[in-house]
């Protein structure tokens, strides 16, 4: 995956606009770091598996709990903050 082009696959993944995609990269990329996982299977987690958390975020768009909780069930812990 082209870095530059990141932002394109989570605007088409997730249905979202140009700003909100870029966003979502930058959180994603620091969830990779957290967690160690790579960009590719957090997105994938986020499409199937965090629905709930994704529809929070754009209600509240609070981009620091959404990164908190979506670190939380990917390490399996709840002591992130």
């Amino acid at each position: 995956m082209i870095e530059g082009e990141r932002y394109l696959i989570i605007q088409k993944t997730l249905s979202k606009n140009e700003s909100y995609s870029r966003k979502m990269e930058r959180c994603i990329i620091e969830i990779s770091i957290l967690t160690g996982m790579t960009f590719s299977d957090i997105l994938d987690f986020l499409q199937f598996g965090a629905t709930k958390e994704i529809s929070e975020l754009d209600e509240s768009f609070d981009w620091n709990a959404f990164r908190r909780k979506i670190v939380s069930r990917l390490k399996g812990n709840r002591g992130y903050s």
